[in-house]
């Protein structure tokens, strides 16, 4: 018998406790943090990548970054786009609780583990934060339900996220 998606890697079986000693540090960026309007932040952003970086020279122009894909011939393109999915449509659902539950452990993870590690640098924290925060709501829910994160006592022993996510807020 076949085994669900969701079940193929059961919960609590990843290590997702506190992060050791890297042997390299790691700047941690959100990839909203590119496209942030906000140009003191965007400025921000540059110079910590730089300053991480140990680079004399200033980045010019959009914080640095790649874009990946190709530009393909319309004909092309449209048989790429025949291939695409509106992953917000009730038949991708089950997949789409998938992600989500994915999305909001990453989010937690990051969050209460990942980032405490001093090896982990972050541009605008606060921003950061919030974009990460953002991993908890569903962008195809219309009235998407916000959660608020449960400090995860056992995160530390791998078994915190396997909690319940989070509650409703009224």
């Amino acid at each position: 018998m076949q085994k669900a998606f969701a079940e193929a890697v059961p919960l609590g079986t990843q290590n997702l406790g506190p992060v050791k000693a890297m042997l390299n540090p790691v700047f941690l960026t959100e990839i909203t943090q590119f496209a942030d309007k906000d140009t003191n932040r965007q400025l921000r952003l540059k110079t910590d990548l730089r300053d991480f970086l140990g680079l004399t020279k200033d980045f010019e122009g959009e914080a640095p970054h790649y874009k990946p894909g190709k530009k393909w011939t319309p004909e092309i393109q449209a048989v790429r786009d025949s291939f695409k999915i509106d992953i917000c449509k009730e038949e991708f659902k089950p997949v789409r609780e998938v992600l989500m539950k994915n999305a909001r452990e990453t989010s937690i993870w990051i969050r209460e583990s990942f980032m405490k590690s001093p090896d982990v640098h972050v541009s605008s924290s606060e921003f950061f934060e919030k974009a990460m925060l953002d991993w908890m709501d569903d962008p195809c829910d219309e009235a998407a339900e916000k959660i608020e994160p449960l400090f995860r006592k056992n995160l530390g022993r791998g078994t915190g996220v396997s909690e319940e996510i989070g509650q409703k807020v009224n």
